[in-house]
């Protein structure tokens, strides 16, 4: 998948909080990439049913981080 930056801007904060650590903790190959995964997981679709993501940028962020093949440069 293409990286689309602008795609990552303007999140929710909860929801930018959460990226940036899983990004983190990819960066750094943590142990607990596991549980930053499901707190993006969830901060994501809280933010889609509230209207704080546009659906491209839920489709984008699924894609690449959630359920990507892991090409995350």
């Amino acid at each position: 998948m293409q990286k689309i930056e602008y795609l990552e801007r303007n999140l929710p904060e909860i929801l930018a909080n959460d990226l940036a650590q899983f990004k983190k903790g990819l960066k750094e190959h943590s142990s607990l990439l596991d549980c930053y995964w499901g707190e993006l997981y969830g901060s994501l679709n809280s933010c889609r049913d509230t209207d704080g993501v546009t659906p491209e940028q839920y489709a984008y962020i699924t894609e690449r981080y959630l359920y990507g093949e892991g090409d995350y440069d």
